[in-house]
């Protein structure tokens, strides 16, 4: 017998596909797998013998054994059976106003009365299959309603404050006495219930960063000040994240890339609504070893290509001609240059589009996630007296800049300072120069990526302007 599978809807899609309702309805099914019945059919096994479906999914409690009459939580199958049933049993207006993702239903329409009709096709469909809707988890006639962790309404779509609550308390064990199995672990459940929203925070690759290493089995555990600090940021970055607007598919759409060799690449896409640029979505991706090898050329082109091929489904809906937005000007020159195999893949992908890149300074692109260029103002420390202070401007520094320093000019421009200002036998202190000593032996982008990391998150200069 073989495993019963099939998609779940995009929670991204069917947002954007209600949220320019003006009136809204959502509706819950309590205990929602309970109310599938199980059918009273039998199954030829190889042997030739005769099982009931009830038999098979039978469960042992104590000396008994018992045969579910309905649909159990658990089991293998049941995600994928009960999305196929909820979507056939309100086939009707799928799509047209009527969504749902498992037991969480979303209905709109633009007039009370366009609402009200969806409505009673909605529940006519489910009393023909003898569900019920728990009431006091429904909400009825609205103009914003909570659905899959988002408030959606009025062309507008917000994280709920009730998950925001929930992330501003939460903690991550990190004492001595504790096992670091679970330290591990509690690590992973946080960066996973954030990487649910990831699509709605700028810079969310970068700012979680430290987290994300400490996920590896094969890195040492450490949990210091850089560690706490990426903890706090990355939970300020998702209560304070961007609110995002509703796809119009006639409004002009512009993407917004960036890349370095110290950090991430990622991007935005935005639409254009009356001379404004209103954002639609976020895309950061941390660079491997391999990548951060890359040629700053190949970086940015690698930005521009994946941050596309993410909101792909935006894109080719817009009748405008796609404006990409980069600061490196040898893009411009793509057409015309000859390209090795790697650089010509990324242009394949971008062949399917209408496109047009225009150049815009560091200093400007504010949208995508860039650790090229970072911001000048810290939240909770003041900025570190550097004798060139640009190094922390929007204009920034390269990462080709830096490996053409000497030793001595990065020592006395931008470790020192950093040096003197930890407690001689802190963690931090001594982190930074273990990163300094590694860099002083290899000399690769890599280690100077890492040192820098170092540097931003010890300044505290992560954050960009709005």
């Amino acid at each position: 017998m073989q495993d019963d599978s099939g998609p779940l809807p995009s929670i991204e899609a069917m947002i954007q596909g209600m949220a320019n309702y003006r009136f809204l309805s959502s509706a819950d099914m309590p205990k929602a797998y309970n109310q599938v019945r199980i059918a009273d059919e039998k199954l030829v096994l190889k042997d030739g013998t005769t099982m009931t479906l009830q038999q098979i999914m039978a469960f042992q409690c104590g000396d008994e054994l018992f045969e579910p009459t309905v649909m159990q939580f658990g089991t293998k199958t049941a995600v994928a059976h009960f999305q196929r049933f909820i979507h056939r049993t309100l086939r009707e207006r799928w799509g047209r106003g009527v969504y749902a993702y498992l037991d969480n239903i979303i209905m709109g329409g633009n007039s009370i009365a366009e609402l009200e009709e969806v409505e009673h096709i909605v529940i006519d469909a489910m009393a023909k299959e003898n569900l019920v809707i728990e009431p006091r988890k429904s909400e009825w006639h609205k103009t914003t309603v909570q659905f899959c962790g988002f408030l959606i309404g009025a062309g507008r779509v917000r994280l709920d404050p009730e998950k925001l609550r929930a992330i501003e308390n939460w903690t991550i064990p990190h004492a001595e006495n504790i096992p670091e199995g679970e330290k591990r672990t509690a690590v992973r459940e946080f960066i996973g219930f954030c990487n649910f929203y990831a699509d709605a925070v700028d810079r969310f690759a970068l700012t979680a960063a430290p987290l994300m290493a400490l996920m590896g089995p094969k890195n040492p555990w450490r949990w210091g000040d850089i560690e706490q600090r990426s903890f706090d940021d990355t939970k300020r970055a998702v209560v304070d994240s961007v609110e995002r607007v509703a796809f119009d598919e006639k409004a002009p759409k512009v993407l917004h890339a960036d890349a370095s060799q110290i950090g991430s690449i990622s991007g935005g896409v935005s639409q254009r609504v009356n001379g404004k640029l209103q954002p639609l979505g976020f895309f950061s991706h941390k660079l491997s070893e391999t990548e951060c090898r890359y040629t700053v050329t190949e970086l940015e082109l690698m930005a521009i290509a994946h941050t596309a091929k993410k909101f792909r489904h935006w894109i080719h809906a817009s009748p405008h001609e796609l404006s990409i937005y980069t600061d490196h000007a040898a893009l411009l020159n793509m057409e015309t240059t000859p390209l090795d195999p790697k650089r010509a893949r990324l242009v394949i992908g971008l062949c399917e589009f209408r496109f047009k890149i225009r150049h815009i300074p560091g200093r400007e692109n504010r949208a995508a996630d860039a650790l090229s260029r970072v911001g000048t103002h810290g939240k909770r420390l003041d900025p570190l007296p550097f004798e060139h202070a640009d190094w922390f401007a929007p204009s920034g520094v390269r990462a080709n800049q830096l490996l053409a320093m000497s030793h001595r000019e990065l020592w006395r421009r931008f470790i020192e300072p950093m040096i003197e200002r930890y407690p001689p036998t802190s963690e931090g202190r001594n982190r930074m120069m273990e990163a300094w000593e590694k860099h002083k032996r290899e000399g690769t982008s890599l280690t100077l990526r890492t040192l820098v990391s170092l540097l931003i998150l010890s300044s505290n200069v992560s954050q960009l302007d709005s």
